[in-house]
This record gives C-alpha cells, structure tokens and sequence, in this order.
C-alpha cells in the first residue's frame, strides 16, 4: 500500500498554500510543486512514495495537469 503522500501540483502559490493547508489538516503529508515538469520530476524520483496526485489542469508554460496524470498512471500500469 502506498504511503500517506500527496504529490499536490498548482501553478497559484495562494491555492497551494490553501490546499496543502487542508490536506495536511486531513493527516496526509504533501508535496507542493508549481510546474508540470517539477511533479514529473518529484515522481520519477520515488514513484512509491507518491500515493496521491491532485493537480490543476493549466499550470502555465510546461507539462499540463494531463500530461502529469497520464505519466503517473503510465508507471502505475492503471488504465
């Protein structure tokens, strides 16, 4: 079973903030990045850690919210 980690990726630091706030409240440890590319980065680093993923859609210039997910779920063989 994966840890109690959420890889959490928003481009707006005051959502971040917000909602990395909220999940911590919740018991879950997060992982905040603002860039598409970062998250990619922060997964492929330790895939296992990561049991969550919340991500915005539109994180500007980069890797989309899609692009993120469709990598994550590619290394976690779901379909």
């Amino acid at each position: 079973m994966p840890p109690n980690v959420v890889l959490l990726v928003e481009d707006e630091s005051i959502v971040l903030m917000d909602v990395e706030h909220s999940l911590e409240e919740a018991g879950f440890e997060v992982i905040g990045v603002t860039k598409g590319a970062d998250a990619l980065a922060t997964f492929d680093r330790d895939p296992e850690r990561v049991g969550a993923l919340v991500t915005d859609i539109r994180l500007g210039n980069g890797p989309t919210g899609w692009d993120v997910s469709t990598s994550v779920k590619s290394v976690r063989g779901a379909g």
